[in-house]
């Protein structure tokens, strides 16, 4: 399935300046995921929406930009390569450079508060439930961002060699 959010969260274990980066389909089922495991409220600090190919890069170009600071680097073993010891404005910082350095189709949402919920029904964006949220995201992010670029230089390529 696609990952059309990316999201930051706070380390579970709530050591301070321990940041989680991801991505995921709908935020309420990376709620959902990790609520089952905390006695505590967990919530998503920062979430953005976008199309999901660039979601996927921009995961991928977080973690090799901040590998250094990453548990992977500093703690070694089986720790997470997700996983950062960093100051929350520098990684936001980060974040914010790389989406507009390579114009990728997202965008940072702007939370009243850390986002919360665990299902579609109590979702503050209105996002469907999962049966049929992928339709749902597909349109909202062609609504939001137009057309793919990658998908029209493919469209493009593939018309350029019309016999």
């Amino acid at each position: 399935m696609k990952s059309f959010f990316f999201y930051v969260h706070k380390e579970l274990g709530g050591t301070e300046n321990i940041w989680k980066i991801g991505k995921g389909m709908t935020p309420y089922s990376v709620v959902r995921a990790r609520q089952k495991f905390l006695w505590n409220k967990f919530c998503l600090d920062y979430l953005y929406f976008g199309n999901p190919k660039h979601i996927d890069r921009l995961e991928d170009k977080v973690k090799q930009l901040l590998y250094f600071n990453s548990a992977k680097y500093l703690k070694g073993g089986s720790c997470q390569t997700e996983i950062f010891q960093i100051n929350i404005i520098d990684l936001l910082v980060t974040i914010d450079e790389q989406i507009a350095i390579n114009k990728w189709q997202i965008k940072r949402l702007e939370l009243d508060k850390p986002y919360s919920a665990s299902n579609s029904g109590t979702c503050p964006l209105k996002i469907p439930g999962e049966k049929v949220s992928h339709e749902y995201l597909c349109n909202l992010a062609e609504e939001t961002f137009g057309q793919d670029p990658d998908h029209a230089n493919f469209y493009f390529f593939l018309k350029s060699y019309d016999l």
